[in-house]
């Protein structure tokens, strides 16, 4: 692959991005990083304790969790090419902050809203759902999310159900359409 610029795979929690993402990085020959993985490890780092990212967030709130989100997205997006799996709402804070993608390929991985939600409430509901209603906190945040992610999008491929497989060959197909790689 000749193109040096990052691979940053976004879209909301439960889409595949990681999964997809490790895939991708293997079949591209690039390394492959989640940010969340990395926010943590930052928290590790100034904090002397290790936190997930959920507990992370409802310990600290969210503007701190926003400023290490932030600090791991530019981590990642420095250094040699690679595949990057952003956190479901990143974009948003990055879009937010008025901080830029750079020259990243983003590849926005959706899926249909049913699907998406129950493959998040299958691992627990998330920190960012309210408990009393969390069907309408995922939609809600779903119709905000959406359009940033469509915004920033240079190929968009859903993911409600095809395999891990399936979706990095559509993946790799609308990069090599756009050549972008």
């Amino acid at each position: 692959m000749g193109d040096k610029r990052q691979l940053a795979i976004i879209g909301f929690k439960g889409c595949g991005k990681s999964t997809v993402g490790h895939m991708l990085a293997e079949k591209t020959g690039r390394p492959f990083q989640d940010t969340d993985q990395i926010l943590e490890s930052l928290y590790l780092k100034k904090n002397g304790e290790k936190l997930g990212f959920r507990e992370i967030y409802i310990r600290h709130g969210r503007g701190y969790f926003e400023d290490l989100e932030t600090e791991a997205v530019g981590e990642a997006m420095n250094g040699e090419a690679k595949v990057i799996s952003f956190g479901g709402g990143s974009l948003m804070t990055m879009d937010a902050r008025g901080l830029s993608t750079g020259d990243a390929i983003l590849i926005y991985l959706t899926a249909e809203p049913g699907v998406l939600f129950d493959r998040i409430v299958a691992q627990g509901i998330p920190a960012f759902f309210t408990t009393a209603d969390p069907r309408q906190s995922f939609e809600q945040l779903l119709e905000k999310r959406r359009p940033i992610y469509e915004k920033y999008a240079d190929i968009t491929v859903d993911n409600s159900y095809s395999s891990p497989e399936q979706t990095v060959e559509e993946v790799m197909e609308a990069l090599k359409e756009k050549s972008l790689i």
